[in-house]
């Protein structure tokens, strides 16, 4: 991570333990090794192309992606703690109109599943439903006008994008 903001031809989107999501120029080299051993970083969506990526914070992120070849357009949606499967999901765009209107007052998504129970010593099985709230949350530091997330005390040059330099 250190190595991706550190260049300048790099701008780092997002971060967690395990992963990172950075803008580059296409076809420059990333400012690492990438590969399948330890301590390289590797491509898990290299055969698509991000056309969008917005996050609300920590461990949650959404994405629109087009597969390189057939044209194909995929959506991802990731957020700390709800399901993958629920009877009311959490799509692209409510993600995005969440995140673009972050700093202003907006109700979460409420996400509901529906959760069965057996019961063995009844020979029973039950149903009820689970409910789960959403909203972006960055609490980590300062978001500004570009909304560029900045870490409390940070006091460096503003993030620039380097798709858009010369």
């Amino acid at each position: 991570m250190e190595k991706i903001v550190n260049d300048n031809a790099c701008k780092l989107l997002y971060t967690d333990t395990d992963s990172c999501f950075f803008v580059h120029k296409r076809n420059k080299k990333p400012p690492f090794r990438v590969g399948d051993m330890l301590g390289m970083m590797s491509r898990e969506y290299e055969e698509w192309s991000i056309i969008s990526f917005y996050t609300g914070g920590c461990k949650q992120y959404a994405m629109k992606m087009k597969h390189r070849e057939t044209g194909e357009i995929k959506y991802i949606v990731k957020c700390r703690g709800l399901w993958e499967q629920v009877d009311t999901p959490l799509d692209f765009n409510q993600f995005r109109k969440m995140v673009e209107a972050y700093g202003e007052e907006q109700d979460p998504v409420v996400l509901q599943r529906t959760q069965f129970q057996p019961n063995w010593r009844q020979g029973q099985v039950t149903s009820r439903t689970q409910i789960r709230r959403y909203t972006p949350i960055y609490d980590k530091g300062l978001v500004d006008a570009n909304f560029d997330c900045y870490p409390y005390g940070y006091k460096g040059d503003p993030i620039n994008d380097p798709t858009k330099q010369l």
